[in-house]
């Protein structure tokens, strides 16, 4: 149905039904047989949409700490969710049930979904890369090693984020990232920079002029 409204910046609201949603646009189909209106992302005041109860439910659930029933309701959601843009809303909500649960595998399968249908996607802040160093397991090592070889720039990126201190695969790990920073993606290029700032922290005295800079970026 069409119950879609977006309000937008010095524009009227537009009802309709939403095509897709993304960190660049939204496009709006508004009737039947005329093209559809698009708009850029960031002049997105609110939207307003139907959400399934198990989706509602499961952000709930999660809000209030409970991360077991939250994940099951997402789960729910997704089975039965046919948008594809909400698809990615009730993915990254699974990739914050994962990693509070200290389920980073599970977190980057998710993350794989989402930015396989949508690279430059509204929900990189979710993204389960590694900022502090953690013990990986074997599984994770696994999967990380897959999506360091696979194809797509935000999965290399969430590969290499992961095995970049592995005493196996670290060295691969780095040069994949300094790769990436040369991405046509501007999330990669930009994360796989900060993430190289990781290795300046073994062994080396930072100075205030890197941190400066590390701010500013």
């Amino acid at each position: 149905g069409v119950d879609d409204l977006v309000s937008l910046d010095d524009i009227a609201d537009v009802v309709g039904e939403i095509d897709d949603f993304n960190a660049r646009r939204i496009t709006i189909r508004v009737k039947s047989g005329v093209p559809m209106l698009s708009y850029p992302t960031d002049e997105v005041l609110n939207v307003a949409t139907h959400y399934g109860q198990q989706h509602l439910q499961g952000v709930n659930e999660f809000n209030a700490g409970h991360t077991s029933e939250a994940r099951r309701l997402l789960e729910e959601a997704l089975a039965r969710e046919p948008r594809v843009w909400v698809q990615r809303e009730l993915r990254a909500w699974l990739v914050r049930c994962a990693l509070r649960d200290g389920d980073r595998r599970t977190a980057g399968v998710q993350f794989v979904e989402i930015v396989s249908s949508d690279a430059e996607t509204r929900h990189w802040g979710v993204a389960p890369l590694i900022w502090a160093p953690e013990s990986i397991g074997d599984s994770l090592r696994e999967a990380a090693g897959s999506w360091l070889a696979a194809r797509p720039d935000p999965v290399k990126l969430l590969g290499a984020s992961i095995l970049l201190l592995d005493s196996t695969y670290g060295d691969a790990a780095r040069q994949e990232l300094e790769g990436l920073t040369r991405s046509s993606n501007w999330y990669v290029a930009e994360l796989s920079r900060s993430q190289q700032w990781r290795l300046q922290f073994i062994g080396d005295e930072l100075s205030s002029h890197q941190i400066s800079n590390w701010q500013d970026r």
